[in-house]
């Protein structure tokens, strides 16, 4: 089934880079992951990520690049300022992947079922960070809410305790 990704593009609007159809195409991704980043993409201006979380896309071929840990591909999409995002090349799930081992015990953590609610995620979790700076409404409520339309957006992404996403909203959002 094909996803309308109309919400994503008025979200990132100018912001978003598609990728080179002739690099993706390379990699044994699905007809979805394909379609969304050859003809949406990724975004390019960070500027509002940085304010809220730490993550970095790459849009520049020469970054993107499958890397294999316990025989898994992942195509590198970017990094969180300390593991590197990828997209299994096995379900097309997004993983903050830790390539040296150093960081944690599990070397592999679920981030989103596909990069479109990864980005629908971050939008998810920017509005609720921004919400926070002038809210009355306390923290515990904000996540509470927060936690909700994430659900929503991904059902997998708040499984566990042990999720990228789990883990990120477990920070201060304040």
């Amino acid at each position: 089934m094909t996803r309308d990704f109309t919400h994503l593009i008025q979200r990132w609007g100018d912001r978003l880079t598609r990728l080179p159809a002739d690099h993706i195409h390379d990699f044994n991704l699905d007809s979805e992951t394909i379609r969304f980043l050859t003809t949406i993409g990724l975004p390019a201006d960070v500027h509002e990520l940085e304010r809220a979380i730490e993550i970095n896309f790459y849009t520049s071929p020469r970054k993107m690049v499958v890397k294999d840990l316990a025989g898994v591909g992942y195509l590198v999409i970017g990094d969180d300022a300390g593991t590197t995002l990828g997209i299994s090349l096995e379900d097309n799930c997004v993983y903050a992947v830790d390539f040296s081992g150093t960081l944690s015990a599990d070397p592999v953590c679920f981030v989103n079922s596909g990069v479109d609610r990864l980005l629908e995620s971050i939008g998810c979790f920017i509005d609720f960070k921004k919400r926070a700076e002038g809210s009355e409404l306390i923290e515990h409520q904000l996540i509470g809410l927060m936690k909700d339309q994430l659900r929503q957006i991904d059902k997998r992404a708040l499984s566990s305790a042990k999720t990228w996403w789990s883990q990120v909203i477990d920070d201060p959002i304040m």
